[in-house]
């Protein structure tokens, strides 16, 4: 009943609107009256499943045309304006809408507003019942301070469409910049009621307890947004200002310090950790603490593992997959053990059960172990290995080590490894590596990779894709010049060691047992994704991956609807939730299907001059696209230059403050009255590279009941499942 009133209430607003001449705003009283009326109120908004979608029919996409193949291949090899100027024509020529709205979205990526408005006003207007359109015009007018036009047409938009999240947000940006704070936070309130997952909301209310400096509701607001995204590491950043700025010293060192673990250049995080680190009351271990092991886990060993392959992995690798350098280094292991000459297989010492030992360097350059009495087991140059007595039973444990560094999740803390680990040096530190067999090395991978929740599955096809990639990665020798064959990040594929492992990935691993996939009788290459976000993407349109036959971009849908082809199209996919597989949400991170990032041009800036000093930062520009419309190229442009990024991983280490969570986004500029960008808004689907098999469209295959081996097959086409 609430939803059909409240379509009553703005269907009233447009009539009044229809009998009167609306003038230009010159003050905020002038529609303040307005804005009153058509204020949300919790509840208003409701969430809309995609069966009752009134709007699904628009992924029913056009066929196409000359025109608007030209004006698509320009679009995708970054010639933006040709792209445009075809686009703007063929809307003259034809009065085609499509053709408008694809010139309207690169006129926007170009930033030239002005056309933007001219364009999506004559177009909203020849479509009084599209909401889509009219948001856009909305959106578009507010950019201009043309409030009058601006609220029209989110007025329209939500009289059509109650429920249309990107109107209701565009509502309350300009209740906000007319000073109607009150308005707008009840407008944020009803958003998020329906959508507590809408972290874009969260954000715009935090913004405004902060600027009224209500303290604890900002800071509440903050939290809630990142825990609708925790890779929104820029929201660390105002709540670490907050807290310094109300005296709480611990909270705030607390989050420059989870900062500078992500981001350990950020010359503000740098400043403040620093000043803050005299001001904190508590030891630093205390408001951070590690995350210990306070019981070791049991040690379930793959059967027959002394019969599989033997892998060494180089633990605590960061973003590039490069071993951290460590200063000091302190195990024990459960059981007796045996020190090792690894290049010899010599036996150096032996060891007692559950005493810490700690390894560092000494005065004469010499690495030294040495027991919790200060005394010298042995010491040694290059590298030594420790091996549990009974390998079947005990473990190793290593406290208080740094994983992911250079990733907003990177943390200290103890880990545990079956197996043989060896201390081995780099220059003045020291690093580790784990030999294990390839099976109990997956014990370690596949739950740590994809949650345990997911259909079972599920669980084979990654179970079999990560023992295929390990091998493969092991074969072509990716780490060997650094004394193993892969890293236990993302570089490779996430290891944990024996606390990573569950009854599911053991039950998995067993069933595929000796199961890879081949092509033509080699070792197929089978690179994964937490999430495509509907579209993997070719390996070939990504720079410096080879373009493989089987591994293709695709739709992640059951129902096949051509894709975002389209500007306009890819612009809408991006701020909505299509059907698709990899919408699978049981686990509640909506943000790996769609994600928003907000970021100050001021961080981009920062980020992008660390690469070469551009200045003052003018622009983004998308100058290239891939078919499933993941960005190839992006050019950061500034006033003294512009850095051109053509790498995956820089695109995304680049823009995302911490890292962006993929290449598939849109991008949109907030400036202020002079025209200088004062943030980016980022609309984004999926998470990671985006090729080969995306681990959420498998668990969304699973549930609809394919087998992992027809998961394998939509994947990897023409990829055979074989035995090692």
């Amino acid at each position: 009943m609430k939803k059909y009133f409240f379509g009553l209430i703005f269907c009233a607003a447009i009539l009044t609107m229809a009998s009167c001449a609306i003038k230009t705003v010159k003050t905020p009283a002038s529609i303040a009256p307005s804005l009153k009326e058509i204020a949300l109120a919790p509840g208003d908004l409701k969430q809309t499943s995609q069966a009752e979608n009134p709007l699904k029919e628009e992924y029913k996409w056009p066929p196409g045309s000359s025109w608007s193949q030209k004006g698509v291949d320009l679009y995708q090899a970054g010639k933006l304006s040709q792209a445009a100027k075809i686009f703007e024509e063929a809307s003259r020529v034809s009065f085609d809408t499509s053709a408008s709205l694809n010139a309207a979205v690169i006129y926007g990526e170009l930033g030239q507003n002005e056309k933007v408005l001219a364009l999506l006003e004559d177009t909203a207007s020849r479509s009084a019942n599209n909401p889509h359109i009219q948001a856009a015009f909305g959106r578009a007018a507010l950019r201009e301070k043309r409030y009058d036009k601006a609220r029209g047409a989110f007025e329209k938009a939500l009289s059509i469409h109650p429920n249309y999240e990107q109107a209701a947000i565009g509502l309350a940006r300009l209740q906000w910049e007319m000073g109607i704070s009150s308005q707008a936070i009840k407008t944020l309130e009803s958003i998020i009621q329906a959508s507590p997952e809408n972290a874009l909301a969260w954000i715009y209310l935090a913004r405004i307890w902060e600027k009224e400096e209500n303290w604890p509701k900002a800071i509440d607001a903050y939290k809630k947004a990142y825990v609708a995204d925790d890779a929104s590491l820029e929201l660390r950043l105002s709540l670490g200002r907050i807290y310094q700025k109300l005296g709480n010293f611990n909270d705030a060192w607390r989050q420059h310090t989870l900062i500078l673990n992500a981001e350990p250049y950020h010359r503000e995080a740098q400043s403040r950790q620093k000043a803050l680190a005299k001001l904190i009351t508590e030891p630093p271990e205390k408001i951070i603490p590690p995350l210990a092991l306070k019981e070791p886990r049991p040690v379930e060993r793959a059967p027959d593992y002394d019969k599989h392959p033997v892998l060494r992995i180089g633990l605590g690798s960061d973003a590039g997959g490069d071993p951290l350098q460590l200063r000091a280094i302190v195990f024990r292991c459960t059981g007796p053990f045996e020190v090792i000459d690894p290049a010899t297989g010599k036996s150096l010492k032996e060891g007692p059960a559950n005493e810490k030992f700690l390894t560092r360097l000494n005065t004469q350059d010499f690495f030294e172990v040495s027991d919790a009495n200060q005394a010298r087991l042995l010491r040694f140059n290059s590298a030594i290995a420790i091996r549990p007595k009974d390998p079947a039973k005990d473990s190793l444990i290593f406290y208080n080590v740094r994983m992911a560094q250079g990733f907003s999740w990177s943390e200290v803390g103890d880990r545990q490894y079956k197996g043989k680990v060896e201390i081995r040096r780099q220059g003045r530190g020291l690093y580790l590596v784990n030999e294990i067999s390839l099976e109990d090395y997956l014990y370690g991978v596949i739950t740590h990779e994809m949650p345990s929740s997911f259909p079972l599955e599920a669980l084979k096809a990654q179970a079999v894709i990560a023992r295929t990639h390990a091998l493969y990665i092991a074969k072509h020798h990716s780490h060997r010049h650094q004394g193993f064959d892969l890293c236990d990040g993302q570089h490779c594929q996430v290891y944990g060691g024996i606390p990573a492992e569950t009854p599911r990935s053991r039950q998995v691993a067993q069933e595929t047992q000796g199961q890879v996939l081949r092509f033509k009788g080699r070792l197929a290459q089978t690179p994964y994704a937490s999430n495509c976000g509907g579209h993997t993407q070719d390996s070939g349109e990504v720079l410096g991956w080879a373009d493989i036959s089987y591994l293709k971009g695709k739709l992640d849908e059951e129902v096949a609807s051509g894709g975002p082809r389209m500007p306009w199209q890819l612009d809408l996919w991006l701020k909505r939730k299509p059907q698709a597989y990899c919408n699978f949400g049981k686990d509640g991170q909506a943000a790996r299907f769609r994600w928003v990032r907000v970021i100050p041009a001021k961080e981009i800036q920062e980020m992008a001059s660390r690469i070469s000093p551009i200045g003052e930062i003018q622009r983004i520009l998308v100058v290239g696209r891939s078919k499933s419309g993941h960005a190839k190229e992006v050019w950061v442009e500034g006033k003294r230059g512009r850095v051109e990024l053509n790498r995956e991983h820089r695109i995304r280490k680049t823009l995302g403050f911490g890292s962006m969570r993929s290449t598939l986004f849109m991008v949109e500029t907030e400036r202020d009255e002079k025209g200088n960008p004062t943030e980016f808004i980022f609309y984004g689907a999926g998470w990671g590279h985006g090729v080969g098999l995306c681990q959420y469209g498998a668990a969304g295959r699973a549930s609809k009941g394919q087998s992992y081996k027809q998961i394998l097959e939509h994947y990897y086409d023409r990829a055979q499942l074989e035995k090692i």
